[in-house]
């Protein structure tokens, strides 16, 4: 290992346990040996209270939000305060809460950012999510949802390989037996709208946030979904480009080689497959930032990444 290597940092993640978690991290992926519910693993994270930690190099056992603020040229000088991405991995065992997020401007009441994200399914285990409703007038939707009445919700089937942009503002859940990636803006703030009177732990009814929900849901959000399956394809996509990061899915056949002349910063995450670097191996889930001091620098492996650049 080389331990002055500041152009591709590798990371120590942290998982998360949940209410709808189970046993995907440790008994599939040997992440862990807790057996414990977990539901996330903060794969890219420099969130205050769950940052990921540098595991190589120059800055083996700092903290992903430390270092983004105590050495910001490792990431082009971004004009963003805090880390701007968090990509997580997600794994379902039961259904998550119907959910909507705030967009930014609406965010600085609750003190932080908006949340626009996106998912990749990997895997899918006759998977179903909440996605868009069927309202044309957001009274009628409003009056409906303090009834009790959530018929407007739209469910879709989805299967490995499918993209979903979830921008803010729109309606959203994840059912069981989903596996994929998440990128978002680094956002911990969620509105629940609906959560099927589960119960948690402690027998306690959770909390759901109806008036900010109704707030700043898009009406009318027929929300659709693209059929393609992106992973088994041998090509390369953007599959999302928009004001806040841009998205990529990389078809590796050997290697991938960093050509960074403009001293970007790309956040990569597999999705399929092993890749090496010096003598760090990563496999699915696992993750490493090209900083911007790399000026040609080579992956080697096979399979398929996820390449996430950051406008902020």
């Amino acid at each position: 290992m080389n331990k002055d290597n500041d152009r591709i940092l590798f990371l120590d993640s942290p998982l998360r346990e949940m209410i709808w978690g189970g046993k995907y991290f440790k008994d599939v992926l040997n992440l862990t040996k807790e057996d414990k519910d977990f539901g996330e693993l903060w794969t890219i994270s420099g969130y205050k209270d769950f940052p990921s930690t540098i595991k190589n190099g120059k800055y083996q056992g700092v903290t992903l939000d430390k270092l983004y603020k105590e050495h910001h040229e490792l990431f082009a000088n971004s004009t963003s305060v805090e880390f701007p991405i968090l990509v997580k991995m997600i794994a379902t065992s039961a259904d998550l809460s119907v959910q909507v997020h705030p967009d930014d401007e609406y965010a600085k009441k609750d003190n932080d950012l908006g949340k626009t994200e996106s998912w990749l399914i990997i895997n899918s285990d006759h998977g179903k999510i909440v996605y868009g409703h069927n309202q044309l007038d957001k009274a009628n939707l409003e009056k409906m949802a303090r009834s009790g009445d959530f018929s407007f919700l739209k469910y879709h089937d989805v299967k490995r390989g499918n993209f979903v942009p979830v921008p803010a503002g729109t309606i959203h859940a994840l059912g069981k037996g989903l596996v994929l990636l998440e990128v978002q803006q680094s956002s911990n703030l969620t509105y629940r709208l609906y959560d099927y009177n589960r119960k948690d732990k402690n027998g306690n009814l959770r909390e759901l946030h109806l008036d900010k929900s109704l707030d700043v849901i898009k009406v009318p959000n027929d929300a659709t979904i693209d059929d393609t399956d992106y992973l088994d394809s041998r090509d390369d996509y953007v599959l999302w480009d928009n004001e806040y990061f841009n998205i990529k899915l990389v078809n590796v056949r050997r290697q991938i080689r960093f050509m960074n002349k403009e001293h970007k910063y790309y956040l990569c995450t597999v999705a399929s497959g092993l890749f090496r670097y010096e003598d760090m191996i990563i496999s699915v889930g696992e993750s490493f930032i090209v900083t911007s001091n790399a000026i040609e620098e080579e992956i080697k492996g096979k399979g398929k990444l996820v390449i996430v650049e950051s406008y902020k």
